[in-house]
Parts: structure tokens; C-alpha cells; sequence
């Protein structure tokens, strides 16, 4: 419910801001943790098993929220 609450707050904002827009960008399962561009969701592992929430660029491009993981 959460992810999808997002990607709507997303693309209302991309519609307020059609020439700006916010992304959520996501990536794949089963690559080495990357503490750069990933937040763990659990203390253990250092394998992506899943992913919790994407990573959110905000409209000038930049990362707000590093992508949320579960790692293993």
C-alpha cells in the first residue's frame, strides 16, 4: 500500500510540474549491497534479496531517499 501511495503522491506532483519531474527508480535483486545508493531495512547480509522501496530523485534530478533494501 505504501509504494503504491507513493507512486500516486509522484505522478500528482509530475502533473503540478510537468516540465519538473520526480522519478522512482528501482533495481534488481540478488547484486552485492552498495551503501552509496541503498538504505538496509535489516541489520544482516550483504546480498539484495528484496526491495522495499524505490529510490526518489527529486524533480531537479538529485536523490532524495536512497532505495530501501532487505539484505541477506
Amino acid at each position: 500500500d505504501e509504494l503504491a501511495t507513493l507512486k500516486h503522491i509522484v505522478s500528482v506532483h509530475n502533473l503540478i510540474w510537468q516540465n519538473r519531474q520526480a522519478s522512482l527508480e528501482y533495481m534488481s535483486t540478488n547484486v552485492a549491497y552498495d551503501f552509496k545508493k541503498m538504505e538496509r531495512g535489516n541489520q544482516i547480509g550483504e546480498t539484495v534479496i528484496e526491495i522495499w522501496l524505490p529510490l526518489l530523485r527529486n524533480a531537479g534530478g538529485e536523490v532524495v531517499k536512497n532505495i530501501l533494501v532487505a539484505t541477506k
